[in-house]
C-alpha cells in the first residue's frame, strides 16, 4: 500500500465516522420530536437535522483526539495506565462508563480494574466507538491494531465492552487491505472469545441474512438472542416495550448486531447501509458511524457519495474533550487528522512492515501475510501456552507492567476492595526479557495493621526463556486499618543489578452499592 493510497483511506475512515455520526446523532437512544408517534422503525434515508456545513459534535471520533495526543508522545510504548491518565486529563464528560472508570482512576485504581469495579456500563458501548485510530495506526495489521484496541477499552470497560473494540479495530485494520466483508467479519471474530454475546449477535444476523429474512426480521431475532438497554430512554413507564431489554449497560453486543444488519443488508450501497442501521435504533450514531468508517477504508475518500460528504465538509466538532490549557492539541479537520495519523504508523507499524526509506513519494507499507489477518497472539509459558481468548477472560484483574529487565503481571485474583478483618490473595508473574536466569527480590510496603504472608520481604526465582514465566502467591491480612482506602507500594530488583522497579497497588473499603431506580 503506497502513502497515497492509505491516506485515501485514512480520510474515507474519518469523512464516514462524520457521516455516520451526523446522521444518526438526532436518533441516539430516541427518536426526534418530528418522529414521534411513527412506527418502530424510522424510515430514514438522509440527514434529519438542518445541514449548515458542518458536521454535528460526536464523541465517537473527538474521543479519539486524546488518544491521538497520547501516541504522538509515547509511541508504541502506550499502555492502558498512560490513557486512564490522559482521560482523567482530557475527557470532561460523565455519562455511564466514563464516568464510572473515572471516579475509579481518580481513586487509583488502575486500568483493566478502573473498567470493571463498580460500572455497570463496562458491556457497554463506550469503547468500540473509538477504534479508528488504532486501525489507522496499524493499517493491514490486524493484531497490532487489536492489541491497542484492548489497551483503550480496558480504561472504562470490561469483557463484551473490550471484546466489541477488538472486533472493530481488527475488521478496521483489516480492510486497508481486503474488500470482502465476510473474509473482514471472520478475521475480526478470531480477535474474541468463542462464548461472548458478540460473536453471538453477529452470528444471529449472519444466519437471518442467509436465510433470507428481512432486516427488521432480523433485528427482531438479534435482539431476542442478544437485548439491549440503550433505547429504554425513550420508553414511558406503563407501556409495553416493543423489543426485549437487558440488564442496566448491556449493550455491546446488540450494537455490534445492528452495525452488521446495516453493513449485510446495505449491500454496498453507502447510504442504504448507513440508513438501515440508524433505522434499527439503539445508539444510533455509533453504528452508523462505524459502518461508515469501514466503508470508507474500504473505498476510499473519492468513492464516498458526494451526496453524504458535501453538505457536512471535513471539519471536526468536539463535545467531549478539553485542551486544558492548551497543553494538547487537537486536529481542526479530517485533513489534519489523517496528516498527523499518518507521520506516526511507522511507530505502530516498526521497520519490518513499513519500508520509510521507499523513494520520494513516502514510504510503503508492506503487504501483510494472509494468515497473518487472522489473531495469532499466543501468550503463557514454553510448556503452556494460552491464547488471546485466556488472557481476554481474564482481563479485569490482571495488570501488566512492562519493565527493562522483566515483565510482570499482578494478578488482583478478584475486584480490588477489601474488609477490616479479611485476607486478600495476589499473584505475581514475571517474564525475563533479557534471556538470564534471575532472582528478582520483592519488597512490599504497607501502612501499619497490615500484614503480608509469606512476608514484607520475599525471592523469587525468574527462568530464562522470554516464553516462561515465574508465578508466586502472596497474601495480605487486613487486622487494623482506619482508613476506607489501603494502599501498598510493590518493590521489585534483580540480583546484581541497580534498577528498581514499583507496582503500586490501591484497594478501596468495600461498603457495597446499589443502583436504585432502573426498572422500578
Amino acid at each position: 500500500m503506497n502513502i497515497k493510497e492509505y491516506r485515501s483511506k485514512v480520510l474515507g475512515c474519518f469523512a464516514g465516522k462524520n457521516i455516520g455520526g451526523t446522521l444518526g446523532t438526532p436518533f441516539e437512544g430516541g427518536r426526534p420530536k418530528q418522529y414521534v408517534g411513527m412506527e418502530r422503525y424510522y424510515g430514514v434515508d438522509y440527514y434529519v437535522h438542518d445541514i449548515d456545513g458542518d458536521p454535528l459534535p460526536n464523541d465517537d471520533l473527538d474521543l479519539q483526539l486524546i488518544w491521538l495526543n497520547a501516541a504522538e508522545k509515547y509511541g508504541m510504548h502506550l499502555n492502558s495506565r498512560i490513557l486512564g491518565e490522559y482521560w482523567l486529563s482530557y475527557e470532561i464528560g460523565h455519562p455511564e462508563e466514563y464516568g464510572a472508570c473515572k471516579a475509579n482512576l481518580s481513586a487509583g485504581i488502575v486500568p483493566p480494574l478502573a473498567g470493571y469495579l463498580n460500572n455497570p456500563h463496562r458491556n457497554s458501548n463506550g469503547a468500540w466507538i473509538r477504534s479508528e485510530i488504532w486501525a489507522c495506526l496499524a493499517p493491514g495489521y490486524p493484531n497490532i491494531a487489536a492489541k491497542y484496541a484492548i489497551m483503550d477499552a480496558e480504561v472504562d470497560h470490561s469483557y463484551e465492552g473490550i471484546y466489541s473494540e477488538a472486533f472493530c479495530a481488527a475488521v478496521q485494520s483489516a480492510a486497508f487491505v481486503e474488500n470482502d466483508k465476510y473474509k473482514l467479519i471472520d478475521i475480526g471474530l478470531s480477535f474474541i472469545p468463542k462464548d461472548c454475546g458478540v460473536r453471538r449477535a453477529i452470528y444471529s444476523v449472519m444466519d437471518s441474512y442467509k436465510k433470507g429474512l428481512s432486516w427488521k426480521e432480523a433485528f427482531e431475532k438479534l435482539t431476542s438472542v442478544e437485548p439491549g438497554c440503550f433505547g429504554a430512554s425513550s420508553w414511558k413507564h406503563g407501556v409495553p416495550r416493543e423489543i426485549p431489554i437487558s440488564e442496566l449497560g448491556y449493550n455491546a453486543s446488540n450494537n455490534i448486531g445492528i452495525f452488521i444488519i446495516g453493513w449485510l443488508y446495505g449491500e454496498d450501497d453507502f447510504g442504504k447501509s448507513i440508513c438501515t442501521a440508524v433505522n434499527c435504533g439503539e445508539d444510533t450514531d455509533c453504528t452508523a458511524g462505524t459502518l461508515a468508517a469501514i466503508l470508507g477504508i474500504i473505498h476510499g475518500i473519492e468513492n464516498i457519495p458526494e451526496k453524504w460528504n458535501k453538505p457536512i465538509g471535513m471539519g471536526i466538532k468536539t463535545a467531549f474533550i478539553s485542551e486544558h490549557g492548551g497543553t494538547i492539541q487537537y486536529p481542526k479537520n479530517v485533513y489534519e487528522l489523517a496528516d498527523r495519523i499518518m507521520r506516526l504508523a511507522p511507530q505502530f507499524l516498526g521497520s519490518q512492515n513499513c519500508d520509510v526509506l521507499y523513494g520520494s513519494e513516502g514510504y510503503l507499507i508492506n503487504p501483510p501475510v494472509e494468515k497473518d489477518l487472522q489473531c495469532n497472539w499466543l501468550d503463557g509459558s514454553y510448556w503452556v501456552v494460552k491464547n488471546i481468548e485466556f488472557s481476554m477472560e481474564r482481563n479485569p484483574f490482571e495488570v501488566k507492567y512492562n519493565f527493562e529487565l522483566m515483565e510482570a503481571v499482578l494478578d488482583y485474583t478478584e475486584k480490588p476492595t477489601f474488609q477490616k478483618g479479611a485476607k486478600k490473595k495476589f499473584k505475581l508473574r514475571l517474564r525475563s526479557t533479557r534471556g538470564h536466569q534471575s532472582w528478582v527480590r520483592i519488597k512490599l510496603y504497607h501502612p501499619e495493621g497490615v500484614t503480608a504472608s509469606p512476608g514484607d520481604m520475599m525471592c523469587v526465582y525468574m527462568y530464562q526463556f522470554w516464553h516462561a514465566m515465574s508465578e508466586m502467591e502472596f497474601e495480605i491480612s487486613i487486622d487494623e486499618l482506619n482508613s476506607d482506602k489501603l494502599e501498598m507500594v510493590m518493590e521489585l530488583s534483580i540480583e546484581g543489578r541497580s534498577l528498581k522497579e514499583y507496582i503500586p497497588i490501591t484497594l478501596l473499603g468495600e461498603n457495597g452499592y446499589r443502583i436504585n431506580g432502573y426498572g422500578d
